[in-house]
């Protein structure tokens, strides 16, 4: 072969063959493929339902060998979309399950504020002035009742979620 001096042109494979890899490796990463169902379980809408119906109704050698690209195409869906809506569903059921977890603490979070003001000294001075201000009893140097809502944050819907990634 002649040396021309040309770099070569090096051409990624095409999308198809990038995506069957990838929605396989996103499965792969998120438990396998009964998460990557279970995950769809969580997707409110009837396109997500169809594959989820598809997994239901087969039996345990067809879901073996089922390619999880294979299946969203064979639904005629868009793999981008499925995945978008997976994490979004997963974003939210995460979200839900932090809010949850932080309203079971919230009693002992706060004993711990409580007990930690009730120190005598210098070192109990900055939680008492934030019970206070909880309570509302302390207002701050501006008037203002301060207001603390250890709730707010994160996403309301999906499709918060999805805007600006995918159209909807």
């Amino acid at each position: 072969m002649e040396e021309t001096g040309v770099i070569p042109i090096i051409r990624p494979r095409p999308p198809s063959v990038v995506m069957v890899e990838a929605l396989d490796h996103v499965a792969d990463k998120i438990g396998g493929k009964k998460a990557f169902i279970d995950a769809l379980r969580l997707v409110p809408n009837d396109e997500s339902a169809s594959i989820v119906a598809r997994w239901d109704h087969s039996t345990p050698a067809e879901r073996k060998s089922f390619s999880i690209h294979q299946m969203v195409i064979g639904e005629g869906l868009n793999p981008v979309k499925v995945v978008a809506w997976i994490a979004a569903a997963l974003y939210a059921y995460n979200s839900q399950i932090a809010h949850m977890l932080n309203a079971i603490s919230q009693p002992a979070v706060m004993q711990a504020g409580i007990d930690s003001a009730q120190i005598i000294g210098k070192e109990g001075v900055a939680d008492r002035e934030m019970l206070l201000k909880i309570s509302g009893i302390l207002k701050d140097k501006s008037g203002a009742l301060v207001n603390i809502n250890v709730g707010a944050g994160g996403i309301e819907s999906q499709e918060e979620f999805l805007k600006g990634i995918i159209d909807v």
